[in-house]
């Protein structure tokens, strides 16, 4: 039910108070979902993985994947959603045509806002669910769609798609918020992980990893193919790949990274016979 009243109605809402926008506000939600089935597939292991563990060492463990995958999950939210969020008409453009791009464009950004809020809890929820503690989780669920729904009902009344786009940023802020609060409060003892551990390692450290990105700001132009100046979009690109390997990754992820692209390019250099 939470999962119809957060993302099933917003096409309806919209329909109903901003029907000219509606094909718009479509194009850019099924957008978005690519980049969700993506980072969903991505991260569906953890269930399974979480689930297994059994024994004496189990909490510490747990801790460790707990702290591992939101912030995985956080460097891929920032990276892959900062790109849409930069590169939405463009992409729009080439896919849907200039109309529907124009408009589409900031209905996507909105979305993508809203929709990487709402991810950065979701692989503690996938731990939840694994462990079986999702009882107190689906307060912040249900209060995510009730927020959604309310708002985006409200606004759209008054400015159409953006306000259902906006309402979706509304409820996922309450729906991490509401985790950070309570779910983790119910959960301690089977899930040992703390708000402060979460909140800043998992969440806030990696989201300052695209920081670069706001180089691009001064100079992006919302309806043009190239979105900001081609030399400032190089410098903030080479700039957050340096924060994601320096902030992003610790000193053995980055060991690890490195040798197993060493192997790819030996893996692809051609064997000349002698």
């Amino acid at each position: 039910m939470g999962s119809v009243l957060v993302s099933g109605l917003d096409t309806v809402i919209v329909g109903h108070f901003d029907f000219a926008a509606a094909g718009a506000f479509a194009i850019a939600a099924t957008a978005v979902n690519f980049l969700l089935l993506f980072l969903n597939s991505l991260f569906s292991p953890l269930m399974p993985a979480a689930a297994a563990l059994q024994g004496a060492d189990a909490p510490r463990r747990l801790r460790e994947l707990t702290m591992r995958a939101p912030r995985y999950n956080t460097l891929a939210i920032v990276i892959l959603g900062s790109g849409l969020c930069l590169l939405a008409y463009p992409l729009l453009l080439v896919w849907v045509g200039p109309e529907y791009a124009r408009t589409g464009a900031p209905l996507l950004q909105l979305l993508v806002v809203g929709h990487a809020i709402r991810q950065l809890g979701g692989t503690y929820s996938l731990v939840v669910i694994a462990r079986g503690q999702q009882g107190p989780a689906t307060v912040a669920t249900m209060a995510e769609a009730l927020v959604n729904v309310c708002v985006s009902v409200t606004l759209a009344s008054h400015i159409g798609a953006p306000g259902v786009a906006i309402g979706t940023i509304a409820g996922a802020a309450v729906s991490l918020l509401l985790h950070l609060i309570i779910s983790m409060h119910f959960t301690r003892l089977a899930i040992p992980l703390t708000r402060r551990r979460l909140g800043l390692g998992g969440v806030a450290l990696p989201a300052l990893t695209v920081a670069p990105m706001l180089l691009v700001l001064p100079s992006y132009r919302g309806d043009a193919f190239v979105p900001a100046d081609p030399v400032i979009l190089v410098i903030a690109v080479v700039g957050t790949v340096a924060t994601v390997l320096l902030l992003g990754l610790n000193g053995q992820e980055r060991r690890r990274l490195v040798s197993l692209l060493g192997a790819f390019i030996r893996k692809r250099k051609p064997i000349h016979a002698a």
